[in-house]
């Protein structure tokens, strides 16, 4: 079991859903408003990061929105449900996805925007830092996967690193200005040398692959 912490704190218990589908309002309710009054924003969101930035939110959006006028809109949602639970090993419940997403549209996208924040994939925060380069993390996870793959062991994450990463949620929520200048920091770090020895391992340790992350 896998606890994050922030502003919401939820357990998170591999192979179930963090929170059941009628939990809208007791929940998160602004996360419940958005969905209602916003669906197809919310979903382009979700569609996103469930496709690792491949499918934008704003196509996503558009395509539910074209598939809804032909009556086949709740279909094309309910795929990205499915993707979500092959993702985490959730089960398919209360009922199919297609029946959950034909019948409780807005309670489906509720909850599976509330599963992503709290396994640490905030749409919201994912909409506002866009652009900015601070959503290379999926790309880093890819990565890491394919240093998996090569036989690495990949060490798990050090307490010290939790306490920072509580630190860096908390600055970009009550302190925007320290945000900004905790990332600048980093950024240009990474811009002057962090990308000259990414090319250097990429040549003459990686057969020249070049990392996702740098993309």
């Amino acid at each position: 079991m896998s606890e994050h912490e922030g502003k919401d704190v939820k357990k998170v218990t591999e192979g179930q859903w963090t929170t059941g589908l009628y939990d809208c309002f007791s929940e998160d309710i602004p996360t419940c408003c958005f969905t209602w009054f916003c669906p197809c924003v919310a979903f382009g969101r979700i569609a996103e990061i469930l496709d690792k930035g491949e499918t934008g939110q704003g196509f996503a959006g558009l395509m539910v929105v074209a598939m809804s006028h032909i009556g086949c809109g709740w279909y094309y949602a309910s795929t990205y449900r499915a993707k979500l639970r092959r993702q985490y090993s959730l089960p398919e419940e209360p009922c199919s996805d297609g029946a959950i997403h034909f019948f409780c549209c807005s309670c489906a996208l509720s909850q599976e925007h509330r599963e992503l924040k709290y396994r640490g994939l905030d749409p919201s925060l994912d909409a506002a830092f866009k652009n900015t380069r601070m959503e290379r993390t999926n790309n880093l996870g890819r990565d890491l996967e394919w240093f998996k793959e090569q036989g690495y062991d990949i060490p798990e994450q050090l307490a010290h690193c939790e306490i920072y990463s509580k630190y860096f949620k908390d600055i970009v929520e009550n302190d925007p200005p320290a945000f900004i200048s905790d990332f600048y920091n980093i950024y240009f770090a990474h811009r002057a040398s962090g990308r000259k020895i990414g090319t250097m391992v990429s040549e003459r340790i990686l057969d020249n692959k070049e990392l996702e992350f740098y993309k």
